[in-house]
This record gives C-alpha cells, sequence and structure tokens, in this order.
C-alpha cells in the first residue's frame, strides 16, 4: 500500500461515489447520449470526449434506467443545496415526461466522476394548482416563488436544503420543440 497525500491506494481507487469507471460500468454514459445533447462535451459509443459533458431534457426511461444501475452513494449526490439525485430521478421516473432533468456528467479521469442535476422542468399539467401565479426577479410582495417551490417540493417529495437560485416558467429548455409550457428550477 502507497500514500499520495495521506491518501491510502484503496481510498484513491474508491473516490467519491464509486470505483474509477463507475459511470462507464452502470451506464451513465450511454442514458445521457440519448437526452438532448448539449454544446459542452460530447460523447461518442458510450463514453464521454471531454471530462466534463452536460445533458438535457433527460426524461423517464432515461431516469429509470440510472435509478436500476447507479450505486447508492452516487444517487447522493446533490447541486450545492438542491434535491438529492434520486429525489430527482424518482420524480422523473413516475411521470412520463412531464418532468424533465438536466445537469452534466464529470468523467471517469476525475476524481469526482459523478452524474449531477442541476435542473428540472416541470410540466403546468402535474401542479395546476400553479396556475396563475408568478415569479419576479425582484421577489416583491407579488412574487409567488416560495408558493411554487413549497408546493412542487412537496408534491414530488423532493429533499432541497434549500430553494433553488431561478425559477421560471417558460417551455422546457432545448432545441426539441415543446408545446407544454411548465415551471423550471436551477440551482447554482
Amino acid at each position: 500500500m502507497f500514500f499520495v497525500l495521506g491518501i491510502s491506494e484503496e481510498e484513491m481507487q474508491q473516490r467519491l461515489y464509486g470505483p474509477e469507471g463507475w459511470t462507464l460500468d452502470s451506464g451513465v454514459w450511454n442514458v445521457v447520449s440519448k437526452s438532448e445533447p448539449s454544446e459542452i462535451g460530447t460523447i461518442i459509443d458510450g463514453k464521454p470526449t471531454t471530462d466534463y459533458v452536460r445533458f438535457n431534457r433527460l426524461g423517464s426511461a432515461g431516469a429509470q434506467t440510472l435509478l436500476d444501475n447507479i450505486p447508492a452513494e452516487a444517487l447522493k449526490e446533490r447541486q450545492n443545496c438542491g434535491p438529492e439525485l434520486e429525489s430527482l430521478l424518482k420524480a422523473c421516473a413516475a411521470h412520463q415526461d412531464k418532468v424533465l432533468l438536466s445537469g452534466y456528467c464529470i468523467a471517469p479521469e476525475r476524481t469526482d466522476e459523478r452524474i449531477t442535476v442541476d435542473t428540472l422542468w416541470v410540466s403546468d399539467e402535474l401542479v395546476p394548482e400553479l396556475e396563475g401565479l408568478a415569479v419576479k426577479q425582484s421577489h416583491d410582495k407579488n412574487c409567488h416563488c416560495n408558493k411554487v417551490w413549497e408546493a412542487v417540493s412537496k408534491h414530488f417529495n423532493l429533499n432541497a436544503d434549500a430553494m433553488p437560485d431561478d425559477i421560471t416558467h417558460r417551455a422546457a429548455l432545448g432545441r426539441t420543440p415543446q408545446t407544454s409550457e411548465g415551471w423550471y428550477f436551477w440551482w447554482d
């Protein structure tokens, strides 16, 4: 056994959420390659070509595949104070593409190898109680951001430590035409 900066070889191999290559072994890259691509990073033959790859509009089938295959430790990942990956994937998997996820993956060559969701989009069809509510950038007395987030986090059992950094009402982000409007939540 050897040590690097006080870390054993065994600890180095375990890394943040599993042994090096767990995102490849569990099919993460194949799943996110089927979501809408981003301009940041590419995936070829199930492998990333860069150490950071964004993905957009991951739907219910992809979310279920990830839930079924990634290590339990990785499901606890959260973007800053956002919900845990597991709660976001469950919400997405259960709602037939009426909940979409965007985020990024970190490749196996980095010690922080992972998949992270930083964006949640929820169709208006799933939360009709939010109709007529508005979120204002000024967050004045007419802003309903707290009500919107409380309703959505309760409805989907999301375990965030804090409200999102951005809440807006709009069509889902991405290049694919979107006919439905919904609520967009983003954690920096």
